[in-house]
């Protein structure tokens, strides 16, 4: 079974993340250096076979760790569409389950925080 875990760490950086933060304000926020951010997010992406934060953010409201209404760059677009978002995100969800089912891929939120 292919498992990814997330630690809380990763998690609240998702979050930040989602919020529309830079590394730079993620990292003032949890008393990190930036470095640290981006060592930790380059690691999330690793682990989501993605290329950017966007895509990041995509997943991380897939898997069930946000909100879509919560997504900053989703913001202007929700006003007028908030119906069509949440069609295509229950279907995203859909299909993630499908491949779940399929491939035995689950996401995994462990305690701890990496270092």
């Amino acid at each position: 079974m292919n498992r990814i875990k997330l630690t809380e760490y990763e998690i609240e950086l998702i979050k930040y993340l989602t919020e529309g933060f830079s590394n730079k304000q993620i990292a003032d926020k949890m008393f990190v250096m930036t470095s640290d951010v981006k060592f930790h997010m380059t690691v999330i992406m690793r682990k989501f076979a993605v290329k950017n934060r966007t895509s990041v953010a995509i997943i991380a409201v897939v898997i069930g760790l946000v909100d879509y209404r919560k997504i900053k760059f989703l913001q202007p677009f929700l006003s007028d569409n908030e119906n069509l978002v949440k069609m295509i995100f229950k279907r995203a969800k859909e299909e993630m389950q499908k491949l779940d089912s399929n491939e035995n891929i689950t996401f995994d939120r462990t305690a701890g925080r990496e270092p």
